[in-house]
């Protein structure tokens, strides 16, 4: 079966980023990846949400010293004590 020019093209790319060295090995390579789809979206999710938390729990601490925050938070104590008063 003969591919076009830019189905190899992009074939040729994703050999170049994952460095398969034939087109054989990018076959195979391609077919583990999309079998095991799941798995690798669980493991780059996990790697992201690892790198990000410290990046995150910065940056709600630092919400959380601004009155915005003090005030949403005084507001929600409010209705919670509303709502179990009535």
């Amino acid at each position: 079966m003969r591919i076009d020019e830019r189905t190899r093209a992009a074939f040729e790319e994703v050999k170049e980023i994952y460095g398969f060295k034939s087109d054989a090995d990018a076959l195979r390579g391609l077919i583990a990846i999309l079998k095991n789809r799941e798995k690798t979206v669980a493991e780059v999710e996990g790697r992201v949400v690892a790198t990000l938390r410290p990046c995150i729990r910065e940056q709600v601490r630092e919400y959380g010293r601004t009155e915005e925050c003090k005030d949403l938070v005084r507001a929600l104590v409010d209705e919670i004590l509303h709502e179990e008063i009535g």
